[in-house]
């Protein structure tokens, strides 16, 4: 019932995805989520803000990336910085718990 409209959908979600990444640039969200936690359990909170920065770049409209560098910062007791990217959440997504 909904095969073709929703491959359509797919195929337009692709196109967009593809238009408005950076060049050079492959890695999956899951991918560089992964990375983050890996550096935060490894206690390397500046490598886990640069994973989050890279999750921000890739994906400047999803809010995730905010709340993962917001996190980082605010372990690394940079509150500015924290507050900064705890905009972001709110700015992509008005409807976050903590907003």
């Amino acid at each position: 019932m909904f095969g073709d409209v929703g491959e359509a959908l797919e195929r337009e979600v692709d196109k967009v995805v593809s238009q408005t990444m950076p060049e050079g640039l492959t890695l999956e969200q899951e991918e560089v989520e992964a990375s983050f936690y890996e550096a935060v359990d490894r206690g390397d909170l500046q490598a886990a803000v640069s994973h989050a920065a890279d999750y921000i770049a890739l994906w400047p409209r999803d809010y995730h990336g905010y709340d993962l560098r917001d996190y980082a910062n605010w372990s690394r007791d940079n509150c500015k910085e924290a507050a900064v990217d705890f905009g972001g959440t709110i700015a992509c997504n008005r409807d976050d718990q903590y907003a």
